[in-house]
């Protein structure tokens, strides 16, 4: 009885699972969405209106916004691998993953 418990218990790790997703899913939809507008606002940096002060500031945000989507973009990345990773260490291997149907 006590084994059986045991090996059921290890089903709580689908919230986990479930958790991980929905964050990578989350930080993907933010990230791309920063990627949109930040691009947007780079359509500014070609303006002959902009001082060169401007263009100075304009690029070191545009930087510093980019490290941060690649940043989002990886971390979306690594909560995707760990949601498939505890999926398939603790509840069933991926049969799609495999190449089976």
């Amino acid at each position: 009885m006590f084994e059986n418990f045991l090996w059921n218990s290890r089903l709580v790790v689908v919230t986990a699972v479930l958790a991980s997703l929905a964050a990578a899913l989350a930080m993907f939809y933010m990230t791309s969405v920063d990627a949109f507008y930040m691009i947007g606002h780079l359509m500014h940096y070609a303006s002959p209106d902009l001082t060169a002060e401007a263009r100075v500031v304009l690029r070191s945000e545009t930087v510093t916004h980019v490290v941060e989507i690649v940043d989002g973009y990886l971390l979306a990345t690594v909560l995707l691998i760990f949601s498939l990773g505890l999926y398939e260490l603790f509840i069933s291997k991926i049969d799609q993953a495999e190449g089976e149907q």
